[in-house]
């Protein structure tokens, strides 16, 4: 199974995409253009950061690849909820090994129930998603999260 914000940030030709659908028997031939031209608007929605490898700051509705195995154990912080503006942030991390990758809240925003200060994120190739309703006062939830297997 392919992880889907892999998906979303990988680089596809239209004869790729020709190949993949035609190894699915997909048997409309408009399809590699749809599929291409659907790929690269969903790329536009999303903003990926390069690796990072050490403390980070996130911003609202981007997509933070993390690997926390090459320098150590670090944070990513998450930006300030803004009032009247709903938003994610999305996390993807790579990397085997015990380093811990903690997301910590801006401020008084909370993460979760019960107003956690921070979260340790640490499936190995795994996604996680986090929303906020944008209002102060109803934090950063998980909406998503998978494991890399």
């Amino acid at each position: 199974m392919i992880d889907p914000l892999d998906f979303l940030s990988m680089t596809f030709t239209p004869v790729e995409i020709d190949v993949w659908l035609n190894h699915q028997a997909s048997a409309n031939s408009q399809a590699p253009l749809r599929v291409h031209g659907a790929l690269n608007h969903l790329r536009q929605l999303f903003t990926f950061t390069d690796w990072k490898e050490t403390a980070y700051t996130a911003k609202h509705n981007e997509i933070v690849r993390v690997d926390p195995g090459v320098s150590g154990a670090f944070t990513v912080t998450l930006p300030a909820i803004i009032q009247g503006f709903a938003s994610w942030v999305g996390f993807k991390r790579w990397t085997s090994g015990t380093n811990v990758l903690t997301i910590a809240r801006t401020g008084a925003d909370f993460i979760n129930t019960g107003g956690n200060s921070s979260i340790e994120f640490n499936d190995v190739a795994g996604g996680l998603l986090l929303v906020n309703g944008g209002e102060a006062s109803s934090g950063w939830y998980e909406w998503l999260k998978w494991d890399g297997t």
